[in-house]
């Protein structure tokens, strides 16, 4: 509990000892100090050189409205004045005074004391005057003679040329009296006068006294510029804290203040600066200095200060700025009085935050409480002088500038604090970094010695070792092989790395033919390029010398070199091209692939470094492979540049020491056993893509659609043959079509060519289109139920799921796949597809049963009138009936699109029978594209004719016109049934849309057809009717069916 009150103790020691101390010497000093009564004060026993200057405080003589000479006031002239004399406190606004004789803080007027020096003193001694504040233009005249002056006084605003800044002034008198007489005028502050004292003195006196208060302004400005910059550059360093610009401003408007304030040291640096600038700066530091103090404090102790209270101050300080800039001096000084008052409150309320902050026991709250006392100080001293109390605030920026060095050791010691911080974290990170390489190497010696038992008994078995095996079986092994000495690089990658960082790494240097472990390491990664229609080109001289260099280490660089150049080209050329120096050999591996940046080729070296920034990370990788490859060329004594165009491609250039051997021909062309079936040699000696023989079961896959209509078809897409390959494997044994692609492009190209897809797999992350761009892709085509879409990903954040059904994903599997869950998902989606297209297939035939028992009765009818009075058409209009019967049941339920012209020709049957029936009644007018081949869903088009006929034109005694219109438009196909019926009512046609019409005549099947189109396409039934003028009702089927 004593603990607790130590620190507010010592800050109340801290606020009542300076103010005790100042207004003690203050009053101390002001016992015996000399006042002036009635316009007069007496000096005779006042020592200069023992007490110096003297304040001519006390009562003076004002003759307002008028401009008096000194020589009005010798020899008795001063009783032949008209106007009398009135009593002013000194230092003191005339405001009063000038009211009660009329005028305002704006006039003309003139000051008179008369000064006693007494006998004593020595004959033609040199007396002065200090000046400090006269608003805001006068001329001083003493003895007669004038000594001084700032700005120009008048007796109009227009003669007036204000300005108001401090300085000295020497005269020799010879008597023992000084006659002083000032002449003001103001006509730009809200108050005039002789404002703040004006010193009296010997010349050693004044000139001592300024000097000292100069120095004092400078040390003070000092104090502030400084730390101000200081704390700034640290800002720039780090912008998250704000509290270091609020510190910073807070600085430099307090340097501002002073400049413009006290001694005025800114008429020295630039006196040609305007009186009415420098109250506007004035004025604007002042804002920003209070505006800063109070953010900065509310942002160092956050969650104390009331935001409400934050915000009205942000508001006021912006309304201030403007007026200091856009308003007249004379307007925005009259609020001084307000704005001083709002300071103090100001101040208050920042040490109201603070004591908050510390009963809250916020950090750093106590060490703010310590060093906020010096603004206590500030208040208190502040009041005391509006009181009139005393007159002297020259505490005032000492006590600020204490604040702003205490605030710059808070920061320092925060910083201190942070720093040691950082240095035990980055301790602990060396050490748990030390613990993770141990811990990855260990894994990684775990798992090399299984992997290369899968690695050497696949290799076996491809070889034989089982007996004959069977092509297929063969491609799935060396699949498996290829993926082995994938994951084996990777974990030799690891190894070395962890090496390299501790220096453990050894190597091995002996002579070693690079053409046998080059073609060694071609053939691997040839497998990885499979797929992709890309050419190996070899290109090697005559001889190559053995290079000096550890054959597994030659091995991993062109294994890293070479599986970079794959993943990075999707299609055209890989050439390793190998020249011989004086010395060395140099090989590069130039690839067609889409290039790295200029300003990326150092960083590419990097650990953890990705070839390119791309925010899909369509080319993710652990980073580690060109890292190491640059650190172990250089261990090998050798070099790596690279060189690189956006979008054309790059070269890696190595360059390695040749061994110091005779060269033989036995040792040039000593080649390595391949372990690869004879055609794959071939591929590889001839500098061709290998693996052709993977596209086959892909072929053979396509070539069984044409041979089954009940097998589900499944599109898998992913640009790594290899999970291709394994997602194949695990859906061919639900005897499911499968059908593969390597990229988004491909992936379109077979939906178009196969439109019977049922469902699409696609992995998210893929070189050029992305797996979310394929689905944006897709569903411009295809709706959720017509074609599910399963994506396989390894991200897992909501805003990824979120962005991933925007674009059109049914259902999402996280990767590694999972066999079973794979299969559930898979069936899940297609049960799904399937029970959407039984209830279309339900819906169709509900449509079929639509046809009304009233219109067969009408249609018999008719054809019976017509027998007697016509028998040709009555069979015609029998044959047309018959066909019209024959077409609404042809449509085959599994069926989800007709051709056109079916539909065409039902709607012609359809038309034959309405037509003979109301003959004139019914005129009807063909718009239709017979060349076009676009399918369509069945009975979409004579449902929306019949409903037309029934009940838009029929219901009109006169009948109407009919016009039917099927164009090509933009590549999508236009349909547009149009009558000049009785028409409906604009509001009636949402209800319409949503069933949800009572009405008996709410039309055959547009309920139908409008939820199937929109759940086949994603848009439904367009509507426009006009009562008493007709209706129009269109849609629109996209293109990519579309063909003349």
């Amino acid at each position: 509990m004593k603990k607790q009150w130590l620190v507010p103790l010592i800050v109340l020691l801290l606020i009542a000892a300076p103010v005790y101390g100042f207004i003690r010497q203050y009053l101390v000093d002001k016992i015996d100090h000399p006042v002036a009564q009635h316009g007069v004060i007496d000096l005779r026993q006042w020592d200069y050189s023992t007490n110096g200057t003297v304040s001519l405080n006390g009562e003076w003589d004002i003759y307002p409205s008028v401009f008096l000479n000194p020589q009005d006031f010798q020899n008795g002239a001063s009783a032949k004045i008209n106007i009398p004399a009135q009593p002013i406190q000194v230092p003191q606004s005339w405001n009063k005074v000038m009211q009660q004789n009329g005028s305002s803080a704006f006039g003309y007027a003139t000051y008179h004391l008369r000064i006693l020096v007494g006998d004593q003193q020595q004959a033609e001694r040199l007396y002065g005057i200090h000046v400090k504040n006269i608003r805001t233009a006068h001329r001083i005249f003493i003895n007669g003679q004038r000594v001084g002056s700032s700005g120009t006084p008048g007796t109009t605003a227009a003669t007036t040329v204000p300005n108001n800044v401090p300085y000295n002034t020497w005269v020799p008198i010879d008597g023992n009296t000084v006659d002083l007489v000032v002449q003001v005028s103001n006509y730009s502050y809200s108050s005039g006068g002789i404002a703040y004292p004006i010193n009296f003195g010997d010349m050693t006196a004044i000139t001592k006294e300024r000097e000292i208060s100069i120095i004092s302004d400078i040390a003070v400005m000092g104090g502030f510029l400084l730390p101000g910059l200081y704390v700034l550059i640290l800002y720039q360093m780090r912008r998250k804290d704000q509290t270091l610009l609020y510190l910073g401003f807070f600085c430099i408007a307090a340097f501002l203040h002073v400049l413009t304030h006290g001694e005025k040291l800114f008429s020295m640096i630039s006196p040609e600066l305007s009186y009415e600038l420098v109250l506007r700066v004035q004025l604007g530091c002042s804002v920003i200095f209070y505006y800063c103090l109070l953010f900065y404090v509310s942002k160092s102790l956050p969650n104390v200060a009331h935001v409400l209270v934050l915000r009205s101050y942000r508001i006021m300080s912006i309304i201030l700025l403007a007026m200091s800039v856009f308003t007249p001096t004379s307007f925005f000084t009259q609020i001084d009085q307000i704005w001083f008052l709002c300071n103090l409150l100001t101040i208050a309320y920042v040490i109201y935050i603070v004591v908050r902050a510390v009963i809250r026991k916020q950090p750093h709250s106590q060490s703010m409480l310590l060093s906020v006392h010096s603004l206590a100080v500030v208040a208190i001293i502040s009041i005391i002088s509006l009181r009139g109390i005393i007159d002297n605030t020259a505490i005032i920026p000492i006590e600020v500038l204490f604040f702003v060095i205490t605030q710059c050791l808070m920061i320092g010691r925060q910083f201190a604090l942070s720093f040691q911080q950082i240095e035990n974290l980055s301790q602990q990170l060396l050490t748990l970094d030390e613990l993770k390489n141990e811990f990855i190497a260990n894994t990684s010696h775990a798992l090399r010695t299984p992997l290369h038992g899968m690695i050497n008994m696949t290799e076996s078995l491809i070889e034989g070792a089982a007996g004959p095996l069977e092509d297929k079986q063969v491609e799935q092994l060396i699949v498996v092989s290829s993926t082995g000495h994938k994951l084996a690089a990777l974990i030799n990658d690891i190894l070395d790395y962890s090496k390299l960082k501790n220096g453990d790494l050894l190597l091995d240097r002996k002579a070693v033919n690079l053409r046998t472990v080059a073609e060694s390491v071609l053939e691997i990664v040839s497998y990885t390029a499979a797929g992709r229609q890309i050419v190996f080109i070899q290109e090697w001289p005559e001889y190559v010398p053995p290079l000096y260099t550890d054959e597994d280490r030659l091995s991993q660089i062109l294994y890293n070199l070479l599986g970079n150049a794959v993943k990075f080209t999707e299609q055209g050329e890989i050439r390793f091209i190998v020249e011989v120096g004086a010395g060395h050999v140099t090989f590069a591996v130039v690839d067609t692939g889409i290039g790295i940046e200029a300003d990326r080729y150092e960083d590419i070296f990097k650990s953890f470094e990705q070839g390119l920034g791309l925010s899909e990370q369509s080319y993710a990788g652990t980073g580690l492979g060109l890292s190491i490859t640059k650190k172990l060329v250089e261990l090998n004594d050798g070099q790596i540049t690279v060189e690189s165009v956006l979008g054309q491609g790059s070269t890696f250039t190595v360059t390695l020491p040749t061994a110091d051997v005779p060269i033989t021909k036995e040792m040039i062309n000593t080649v390595q056993p391949m372990t690869a079936p004879p055609e794959v040699k071939r591929s590889i000696s001839k500098s061709k893509p290998v693996l052709q023989r993977e596209k086959e079961p892909l072929i053979n896959k396509e070539d069984e659609l044409s041979h089954s209509h009940h097998t589900q078809v499944i599109l898998i897409v992913d640009d790594d043959p290899v999970n291709l390959r394994v997602l194949n494997n695990i859906l061919s044994l639900q005897q499911y079509v499968v059908i593969e692609a390597q990229s988004g492009k491909a992936a379109l190209d077979k939906l178009r060519y196969h439109p019977k897809i049922d469902l699409m797999i696609t992995d998210w992350m893929m070189p050029g289109m992305s797996g979310l761009e394929l689905c944006r892709q897709v569903r411009q085509r295809y709706s959720l139920s017509e074609l599910p879409i399963l994506m396989l990903t390894a991200r897992s954040r909501p805003e990824d799921i979120q962005n991933g059904f925007a674009a059109g994903v049914n259902d999402f599997l996280g990767k590694p796949v999972h066999a079973i869950e794979l299969r559930a998902r898979v069936n899940t989606l297609l049960e799904l597809k399937s029970s959407v297209q039984t209830v279309l297939r339900t819906e169709m035939a509900f449509l079929q049963a639509q046809i009304k028992p009233h219109f067969l009765y009408n249609a018999l009818n008719t054809i019976i009138a017509m027998c007697s009075i016509d028998p040709d058409q009555a069979s015609e209009l029998l044959i047309e009936l018959s066909q019209y019967l024959r077409r609404s049941f042809d449509f085959q339920n599994r069926d989800q699109l007709t051709t056109l012209n079916k539909e065409i020709e039902l709607i012609q049957s359809y038309l034959s029978l309405e037509k003979a029936r109301f003959d004139e009644r019914l005129q009807i007018v063909w718009d239709v594209d017979r060349e076009l081949g676009q399918m369509i869903p069945p009975l979409s088009i004579q449902p929306l004719v019949e409903n037309a006929v029934r009940h838009g034109l029929m219901n009109r005694a006169v009948g109407g016109i009919l016009t039917i219109s099927i164009q090509e438009q933009q590549n999508n196909l236009l349909v547009r049934i149009q009558d000049d019926g009785i028409g409906m009512a604009p509001e009636k046609i949402p209800a319409l849309l949503a069933g949800e019409s009572t009405s008996a005549n709410s039309g055959v099947g547009v309920i139908n057809i409008h939820k199937r189109l929109l759940a086949m396409y994603g848009q439904g039934l367009h509507i426009e009717s006009t009562v008493g003028k007709g209706t129009t009702i269109s849609f629109t089927i996209p293109g990519g069916e579309v063909s003349a």
